[in-house]
């Protein structure tokens, strides 16, 4: 079990408990509105600015979501409870709870799983280099227009940068965090451990059938 795995079990897990602690409602406005601003974040990756540059990118890509899902969660489950009481007694309100914010914690597992397979898609030219060249650089250009939605895992601003580098000369791999701080942390960090996850094609098989979102996706190569 790698550190993706033991993401995947805490994320879930975590979701499993607090249904069953807090019941139905607070749990799943935090758990909706979790998926709601990692959309916005994940297409609007200039937001990610407002989170300390001392986290890692793609980790800061997840803060604000959960940071906004905890607050909304709280002041709506105490705002809802005020005026309405559900028919349910506290058992059942438990078992609910954990159901389904089990549910939608394992959504948003794959939520994200799939944001970072698609980063994985853009990055594949470089895992077929010895060095970046503008050539590498021009197909995850195209394939990023093709996959707005990873703009928070593969800022276009650091393409650009090694772009210009890469047209006076070629950037060894082993440079690559001299130009691209994010585009490095997902090579030589998450790629690994996404590749030798257990659980991710799991999340990966299960989550081809959910409505709506669900889609076949392969997870990235090491």
């Amino acid at each position: 079990m790698n550190l993706v795995d033991l993401a995947i079990v805490v994320v879930i897990g975590l979701g499993v408990l607090v249904g069953w602690r807090n019941g139905v409602i607070g749990p799943l406005l935090a758990e909706g509105t979790f998926l709601l601003t990692y959309w916005i974040v994940a297409t609007h990756p200039s937001l990610v600015s407002m989170i300390p540059a001392s986290v890692p990118r793609p980790l800061a890509l997840l803060l604000l979501p959960i940071a906004l899902g905890l607050v909304v969660g709280f002041v709506g489950r105490t705002i809802f409870m005020s005026f309405f009481r559900l028919p349910l007694t506290r058992q059942l309100d438990k078992l609910l709870g954990a159901a389904a914010n089990g549910g939608l914690a394992f959504v948003i597992v794959y939520v994200v799983l799939l944001g970072l397979a698609g980063a994985g898609t853009v990055l594949d030219p470089l895992t077929r280099a010895g060095s970046v060249q503008p050539s590498q650089v021009a197909a995850m250009q195209m394939l990023l227009a093709e996959n707005p939605q990873v703009a928070g895992f593969v800022p276009s601003g650091e393409l650009g940068q090694l772009a210009t580098v890469a047209s006076v000369h070629p950037v060894a791999l082993a440079q690559l965090a001299q130009y691209a701080h994010v585009i490095n942390y997902y090579q030589h960090t998450l790629r690994p451990q996404l590749a030798t996850s257990q659980l991710a094609p799991l999340v990966m098989q299960y989550g081809a059938r959910l409505p709506i979102i669900g889609r076949h996706v392969t997870l990235p190569k090491a």
